[in-house]
């Protein structure tokens, strides 16, 4: 698992996904379960902003690509 290489404390969960507060606790629950370390703390929490940062950040990711593009 990825969780165990990287050590991470925290896996924000963003997009529709999110808004699902008991499939999220119900994933962390299975997730804790099979990480190398063991908490009472949540490792899978549903990310603080709303969904528009995913789509925003592919929005910036398509522009990026058509500079480069126009500068070939």
């Amino acid at each position: 698992m990825m969780v165990n290489t990287v050590g991470a404390s925290v896996l924000p969960v963003g997009g529709g996904l999110s808004g699902c507060r008991p499939l999220v606790a119900a994933l962390d629950e299975r997730l804790r379960a099979r990480i190398l370390w063991r908490s009472d703390a949540p490792l899978l929490v549903p990310a603080e902003l709303s969904p528009e940062p995913g789509l925003i950040g592919a929005a910036m990711l398509g522009l990026t690509h058509l500079s480069e593009m126009r500068d070939v």
